[in-house]
C-alpha cells in the first residue's frame, strides 16, 4: 500500500520577496517601465535569476519588477518559475506553487507597498482567501495529525503497513510530540491522541 499521500510534511518553504527594480537603470526617475525598454529589462531579470548571485531564488518566490502601466504599478509583481530561472507576470502575483507558503512574503510586500504607495497591497480579505486555500502558512503538527489520522487508521491494516506510516512517513519524535499536544482534548468523544497512537501501534 502506498502511503505517500499521507506523508506528514508539516514543513514546506516560505516564499521570499525580492525587489528587482534596481536592475532597471532609470527606475528611480521613472517609477515605471517604459514599454520600449521592457523587453531588454525583462531579459536582464532572467539573466540575473540564472546567475550565481548571493540571492537564492526558488519557484514561488515573489518579485517586484515594475509595470509598463505607469499608473498601475500594482501590476508589477511576478512569480519565480522554472527552478528559479524565469518569472511569470500578470495582473497579480500567482501564489499557488505546491509546498510554498506566503505569510512572510505577504508581510514584506505590505511593508514595501506602504513605503511605495502608502497602503497595504494585501487587504484582510485577500489574506483570508490565502488562508482558505492553505497557502498562507503550513498546518501545525496538531492540524496535520488530526486531518491525517482517520485516513491512516482506515488504510493501515497490518503491522507492516502501520510501521511504514510511523517510521517512514512521520519524522522522528513526532508521535510523542503530538501525544503531548493532545489534539482531541479530554472532553472530545474521539479517543485521545495517546490512545490513537497506541491504537496505531497495536493494529495487527
Amino acid at each position: 500500500m502506498n502511503f505517500e499521500n499521507f506523508k506528514f510534511g508539516i514543513g514546506g518553504r516560505y516564499a521570499k520577496f525580492w525587489d528587482l527594480t534596481f536592475l532597471y537603470p532609470d527606475w528611480d526617475i521613472n517609477q515605471f517601465i517604459p514599454y520600449q525598454d521592457s523587453e531588454e529589462y525583462f531579459d536582464t531579470i532572467r539573466q540575473y535569476l540564472r546567475e550565481d548571485t548571493e540571492e537564492d531564488f526558488h519557484d514561488g518566490d515573489i518579485l517586484f519588477i515594475g509595470s509598463t502601466f505607469e499608473t498601475r504599478q500594482y501590476y508589477g509583481f511576478a512569480t519565480v518559475i522554472n527552478n528559479g530561472t524565469d518569472f511569470q507576470s500578470g495582473e497579480y502575483p500567482r501564489m499557488d506553487t505546491p509546498g510554498v507558503y506566503y505569510s512572510e512574503a505577504v508581510e514584506e510586500i505590505n511593508e514595501f507597498w506602504r513605503e511605495f504607495e502608502g497602503q497595504d497591497y494585501f487587504d484582510e480579505d485577500w489574506i483570508e482567501r490565502l488562508k482558505d486555500r492553505g497557502v498562507y502558512s503550513p498546518p501545525t503538527a496538531k492540524e496535520k495529525w488530526k486531518s491525517l489520522l482517520p485516513m491512516v487508521k482506515g488504510m493501515s491494516k497490518t503491522r507492516k503497513q502501520n510501521e511504514e506510516v510511523l517510521t517512514e512517513y512521520f519524522p522522528s519524535g513526532v508521535a510523542d510530540k503530538i501525544s503531548r499536544l493532545s489534539v482531541f482534548g479530554k472532553s472530545s468523544k474521539l479517543r485521545s491522541v495517546d490512545s490513537d497512537i497506541k491504537y496505531l501501534k497495536s493494529i495487527k
